[in-house]
């Protein structure tokens, strides 16, 4: 994300990291979030040994210190010897892979370990939520565009009770000399956008979209607290972050694992699009 975007506004809440305890209403293995033993798993992460304890395979946030510092489940049958690209310090050793095995929800049984692919690109990037309006983006007020104008005018906005979300976008190319002309500030409510819109243009005169979502920011935040505690818990989910991206208007939950029923009782619950679910261990045949 670009500095000066997330400078401005700091928006992504995100969850402490952490694993709930699967199957908390005693449901049967492989329903409900928790993971089918039999069934076969592919994921990215890294491969961490102590010593001479059994590695873990970290599926979560990793410190970015010298070690890297992160837990996981033990990662059964693993050998540095059949890898590389590992690196190894102050007694520790680690490295990014691509794994295939088994996970029972304590262990990881691997199959296959190979060189992690490359990145995706972001299939979700930071835009506007309005198009372009026919002649450009208007600056009706030159003297009311600075970074403490677009600052007020979010709080102001967050003080309205159907608040959905405020981020920032560009015209052109960004850059941290990008100049305030520049900058879109976006804006987004549930109900009345055209009042707001004019209450935001009394404090703000630069490029502005005031646009409607569904949800508010407060729903989501809701639902972000349901999912990464007792909802959550009850649906077998062992969480590894989640967040609000106010541009969105969706929750984006990480979780190891991931089951079509507990996915459709997620739907049925918050709504079919409410709720973005990103297992880190993919089913594979």
């Amino acid at each position: 994300m670009n500095r000066l975007r997330s400078l401005c506004l700091g928006l992504v809440v995100v969850a402490a990291c952490g694993t709930n305890p699967p199957g908390s209403l005693g449901k049967e293995p492989g329903t409900n979030g928790s993971p089918d033993s039999k069934q076969k798993y592919r994921g990215v992460g890294l491969v961490l040994g102590k010593g001479g304890s059994e590695p873990e395979l970290c599926l979560g946030a990793v410190s970015l210190s010298l070690p890297p510092q992160c837990s996981g489940p033990p990662i059964e049958g693993w050998d540095w010897e059949a890898v590389s690209g590992e690196e190894s310090a102050v007694g520790v050793t680690s490295g990014s892979y691509e794994v295939t095995g088994f996970y029972d929800g304590e262990r990881f049984t691997l199959v296959k370990a190979g060189p992690p692919p490359d990145p995706p690109d972001d299939a979700n990037p930071i835009q506007s939520g309005c198009p372009e309006p026919e002649g450009g983006w208007e600056v009706p007020r030159p003297d009311l565009i600075s970074e403490s104008h677009r600052q007020r005018a979010i709080r102001v906005a967050r003080r309205e009770p159907d608040f959905s979300g405020a981020w920032v976008d560009y015209i052109g190319e960004a850059s941290e000399f990008t100049p305030d002309e520049n900058i879109i500030l976006n804006l987004a409510f549930t109900a009345d956008v055209d009042s707001d819109e004019v209450e935001i243009r009394e404090l703000y005169g630069g490029p502005l979209c005031v646009t409607r979502y569904e949800h508010t920011l407060d729903r989501l935040r809701h639902i972000q607290n349901e999912l990464t505690g007792p909802v959550g818990q009850d649906l077998g989910l062992e969480v590894l972050g989640a967040g609000v991206p106010e541009d969105r208007n969706v929750v984006e939950l990480e979780v190891i694992v991931i089951d079509a029923a507990t996915q459709h009782e997620i739907d049925e619950r918050y709504g079919a699009t409410t709720v973005t679910i990103r297992p880190a261990l993919e089913p594979v045949p």
